[in-house]
């Protein structure tokens, strides 16, 4: 009896340290596009600190999307070799960005182990990118800017291309759209005359693939470089125009003098030459006020 306790005794250190020694898990994680689904699949193996495997362990995971949200969890058990392995899908809707798995492996007799990692699922998407980013265009005039597309994380749709935020009297054309990328797409600004002279934040919106981007660019809308000089030139426009009146005035005087009339046509004049001379008045409207002046002027 008593050889018997002592070897008991004997054994027990031995049992403990058995149950003492831990276990260790590794984790790995692959993706894949398959039939317009994102697969991922997780493997690794449970062992212990000597390297022997560790079969029918219990296998916890937990995946966390970029927003934090739990998009899948699973409990497994190790095999003989003690491996582990377990697949699934993400929907379209998925978020693009980094995830992350969490993993707890128990045995009891073993202890447990903890072990994370953070991998990276990123939608097929395209970057917009623009040389020069701000554009400066005279009234009158056009400029153009080149808007880069390229792909990215396997992107291959085509992208429509709109611009918003123009000022009045602006407008734009692209030289392809849609357009396939990568590639460069010419952006054509061109403004009237009498658009407003100032400063503009205007927007590229670019679509495609399931994906929308913008791009902020800059409009610089200046004066037109004949400007200044179609202010000298209404200052003579009208100062023609009144010397012309006053002839005819004085012509009038001698017959008996000017009428009203007469008065308010010659002044009308000098007005139209000056908008016409500032260029805020189209040709064809400037000639049909000016021949109907001009007839008022002769019936009188």
């Amino acid at each position: 009896m008593a050889l018997t306790l002592i070897a008991l005794l004997a054994l027990c250190p031995i049992i403990e340290l058995a149950s003492a020694q831990g276990i260790q898990a590794s984790i790995s994680a692959e993706t894949e596009l398959r039939s317009g689904l994102q697969i991922i699949r997780i493997r690794g193996k449970v062992i212990t600190p000597l390297g022997m495997a560790v079969p029918n362990a219990a296998v916890s995971l937990q995946v966390k999307d970029p927003r934090g949200n739990t998009v899948h969890i699973a409990l497994l058990f190790t095999g003989a070799d003690g491996g582990y392995e377990d697949e699934f899908a993400l929907r379209g809707d998925y978020a693009s960005g980094n995830y992350t798995v969490y993993l707890l492996a128990e045995k009891i007799g073993f202890g447990e182990a903890r072990a994370e990692l953070t991998f990276g699922i990123f939608k097929p998407d395209f970057r917009l990118s623009a040389h020069p980013s701000v554009l400066e265009v005279q009234q009158g005039g056009s400029s153009g800017v080149a808007i880069s597309i390229e792909p990215l994380h396997g992107f291959d749709s085509l992208v429509d291309l709109s611009l918003r935020g123009l000022p009045n009297g602006a407008s734009y054309r692209f030289d392809r759209n849609p357009a396939q990328p990568p590639c460069s797409i010419l952006l054509e600004i061109t403004c009237s005359p009498d658009a407003p002279i100032g400063r503009y934040n205007i927007t590229v919106i670019a679509s495609g693939g399931g994906s929308i981007r913008s791009l902020a660019l800059g409009l610089v809308v200046r004066e037109a470089w004949w400007r200044p000089l179609g202010l000298a030139s209404a200052a003579l426009a009208i100062a023609l125009a009144i010397l012309g009146a006053y002839a005819a005035l004085r012509r009038r005087a001698k017959a008996g003098g000017p009428d009203e009339e007469y008065l308010a046509a010659a002044r009308a004049i000098a007005r139209l030459e000056e908008l016409k001379a500032l260029g805020r008045i189209t040709e064809s409207e400037y000639r049909r006020l000016r021949e109907e002046y001009e007839r008022r002027l002769r019936r009188g």
